[in-house]
């Protein structure tokens, strides 16, 4: 009887050290990482979960879910959760998750620096949706806000500059931060928001110079007005290779059409006046989207020329991201409860394939 005791504590602690040495493999060499949200069926909680590919190891961080999160280059995941009672900015290395922003009040919309800084918007002095921004280091906090007039919207530059949005006062207006300083860039009385840099250091945003959202670009030294007048234009978001995407037409109503400037010429993507959102491009220059019509959803990805279906028809498409190789990431319940599919061009493949609903945000990580 003994052996066979012994056999059996030898096979658990085999199997223990087995299960330790995939923990710290997983670690020190971890594989391409999903960061989702899942909720339970009945509506009882929800979770924020991290799943390593390469280990299949599964990590639960935390229990009463996560509003947004986002990977860092390094593979660090800044998460938003109210674990205190209010929303706080937290970080986790893979090991330990470190509560960054811990100052009592609502925190929003953590966004990563190429150099791993991070920053994100406080509510701690400001009412209503503004509020101020900060940014960790790593060690400690910096107030970036030039003032409590309520800011917004931050947005890395990939050489470090921040743009954000300030309500100052009750008119939007652009700053950059370059580390040190704040300098204004809007012009005049203008309204601008929804800044977004391009790789080669040119700012886009939406402003408004004659009663209409224009797309807007700052250089440097000058500006360009991309698309003027007679309809609404907004979301601007550049590709790698320097081509700028917006939506032109009538947000209200969700109405607009898709246009890519590419730095002479304007092409039209979307043959008709439905509305879009969720605009992405994918590291080898596709664009993907969310169409809307009544109360039907389809995602398209457009590769320069061509204009291809991933799902059409569907009444639960969501979020969507690409991976670093240029596959895109979106939630779908077109096949039962939502879950995150990986599309690669050709075939979508169920990544989570639980009996939960799997949905909000979901953000891949992939080492270089």
């Amino acid at each position: 009887m003994k052996p066979i005791i012994r056999l059996i504590s030898g096979l658990w602690l085999i199997c223990l050290l087995l299960i330790g040495a995939a923990v710290i493999w997983g670690r020190v060499f971890p594989g391409p990482m999903l960061a989702y949200t899942s909720s339970a069926l009945d509506g009882s909680h929800t979770s924020l979960r991290v799943h390593d590919f390469r280990t299949q190891i599964q990590t639960n961080l935390s229990e009463t879910g996560g509003s947004e999160s986002g990977w860092s280059q390094d593979g660090r995941l800044a998460f938003v959760a109210a674990w205190d009672g209010n929303w706080d900015i937290y970080v986790w290395d893979g090991v330990t998750i470190t509560n960054v922003s811990h100052n009592g009040a609502n925190n929003y919309s953590p966004i990563w620096s190429a150099d791993g800084r991070l920053a994100f918007m406080s509510k701690e002095n400001i009412g209503g949706w503004w509020g101020e921004i900060y940014v960790w280091d790593g060690k400690g906090l910096i107030h970036v806000s030039p003032d409590h007039s309520g800011d917004g919207e931050p947005a890395w530059s990939r050489d470090g500059r921040l743009a954000f949005v300030s309500n100052l006062p009750h008119t939007e207006k652009i700053y950059v931060w370059d580390g040190t300083t704040s300098t204004l860039i809007s012009q005049n009385m203008s309204e601008d928001k929804s800044p977004a840099w391009s790789d080669d250091g040119r700012l886009a945003f939406v402003c408004n110079r004659t009663g209409f959202s224009e797309i807007c670009i700052w250089d440097g030294t000058e500006y360009i007005r991309v698309k003027k007048g007679n309809s609404e234009n907004f979301e601007p978001i550049w590709s790698p290779d320097g081509r700028l995407a917006y939506i032109s037409g009538w947000p209200a109503q969700y109405e607009g059409k898709i246009y890519v400037w590419d730095g002479t010429t304007v092409t039209k993507v979307s043959q008709d006046a439905i509305g879009y959102s969720a605009l992405t491009w994918s590291p080898n220059g596709q664009l993907a989207f969310l169409h809307y019509e009544g109360n039907t959803r389809s995602i398209y990805a457009w590769d320069g020329a061509i204009l291809t279906t991933v799902l059409q028809d569907t009444t639960n498409d969501y979020s969507l991201a690409w991976s670093k190789d240029g596959q895109l990431l979106l939630v779908s319940g077109e096949y039962g409860n939502r879950e995150i599919y990986l599309w690669n061009g050709a075939t979508l493949t169920n990544l989570t394939q639980s009996p939960s609903t799997d949905d909000s945000l979901p953000a891949l990580w992939m080492p270089r």
